[in-house]
């Protein structure tokens, strides 16, 4: 049996004691555990937190600057490996497996950042002429699913009168139609709707 480990850090912040909640909830929200909290002079505040490294290598240091206008000033140091829960998140588009778009996280986060994903895919992804489904999977189970209506085309709208073989036979050649386009059409992605697609730090 396996046991998987992440890199935690202490973060040292400094900024105006009118900012405390804001800050003591978002690093809360970012796994951090609150271990000491000083008062400085001129109304400051020196707070430490213990932090997984991941939480706060992508715009962790600008989301903190926003919460307080700008006055902060934050550095950090690395602290321990700690034991943690990791699974892989994988996305596939119409049973296909997006490798590019997997990744791993931990467990407790896992769901929040693939709704968010399942979310960016549906948005992103144009209508086709025929169905795409986006299913969300961990450790091989389903846990998401979306899907995208195609285009409709009334492929019987010249039909006048009640020929119903006639309408039948072309309903089922758009079907067959439809299937063979999915069955050869890739879904892809230009750089920058990539990027947007794995923005889970907004």
């Amino acid at each position: 049996m396996y046991k998987t480990y992440e890199p935690y850090v202490i973060i040292n912040i400094i900024t105006k004691d009118l900012y405390l909640g804001k800050i003591i909830n978002f690093c809360i929200k970012s796994r951090g555990i609150l271990i000491s909290q000083n008062i400085m002079l001129n109304n400051q505040i020196n707070l430490k937190f213990i932090i997984p490294l991941y939480e706060i290598i992508y715009d962790f240091y600008n989301k903190l600057k926003s919460l307080c206008k700008g006055y902060i000033n934050l550095d950090y140091y690395f602290y321990k490996y700690k034991k943690t829960n990791l699974v892989k998140i994988n996305f596939l588009i119409n049973n296909k497996e997006i490798k590019s778009l997997s990744f791993i996280v931990n467990k407790d986060n896992s769901l929040k950042y693939s709704k968010y994903i399942c979310n960016n895919l549906k948005h992103y992804i144009s209508r086709k002429q025929f169905l795409i489904k986006i299913n969300i999977k961990i450790n091989n189970r389903i846990i998401l699913k979306k899907i995208i209506k195609p285009f409709r085309k009334n492929v019987i709208s010249k039909c006048y009168g009640g020929d119903i073989t006639r309408k039948k036979k072309l309903l089922s050649k758009q079907k067959k139609g439809k299937n063979k386009i999915k069955k050869f059409s890739n879904i892809n992605f230009t750089k920058n709707i990539f990027l947007k697609i794995l923005n889970i730090n907004k």
